[in-house]
């Protein structure tokens, strides 16, 4: 869902400039966003230029972060997202 936002096809309106403004904006972002404003692995502290990308990671099997928690800080801003969007 992240991918389709931030490419700016969605009907929504929202693009990437949005995502990363949500993003910032959520409550968890020191989890996952460095002083700089670059994305961040909660756990194995990877970086990535996309939020899509992040989260990529985090549901494969290269880290032990994951969105099936309920307080992890990534799943905390899907919930975040999805209730904006």
């Amino acid at each position: 869902m992240v991918l389709h936002l931030e490419q700016g096809t969605c009907s929504s309106g929202i693009n990437l400039i949005d995502v990363n403004d949500y993003a910032r904006a959520c409550y968890t972002s020191d989890e996952y966003l460095d002083c700089d404003g670059d994305y961040e692995c909660p756990t194995c502290k990877k970086y990535f230029r996309y939020m899509s990308g992040l989260l990529q990671h985090a549901e494969s099997d290269n880290c032990n972060e994951t969105l099936s928690r309920r307080k992890s800080p990534l799943a905390i801003f899907l919930r975040f997202l999805k209730a904006r969007v």
